[in-house]
């Protein structure tokens, strides 16, 4: 498979809400396509390049689709801290 797929919980069902990730070789772009219903195949879809990819998945999980939480687990200052080194 040339793509990721992302779902809210792991071993996800086929009629559950879905991110697909994929990265075009070519335009060195990452393609963004979420899957609403896949039964239906109401999608919307977002291009990034390479360089922005990351920071734009972190913006889908915590604030377009709301998965995850921004510091769900405590504090994070050890490893931002480590990060500034």
């Amino acid at each position: 498979m040339d793509a990721v797929l992302v779902g809210r919980i792991p071993d996800f069902p086929c009629n559950e809400p879905y991110l697909r990730i994929w990265y075009n070789f070519v335009t060195k772009q990452v393609t963004f396509t979420y899957f609403v219903d896949p039964f239906s195949n109401q999608r919307w879809e977002v291009k990034v390049p390479v360089g922005r990819a990351y920071a734009h998945f972190n913006h889908l999980m915590l604030r377009r689709l709301r998965w995850f939480r921004d510091h769900a687990h405590g504090s994070s200052t050890s490893l931002e801290r480590t990060r500034e080194r």
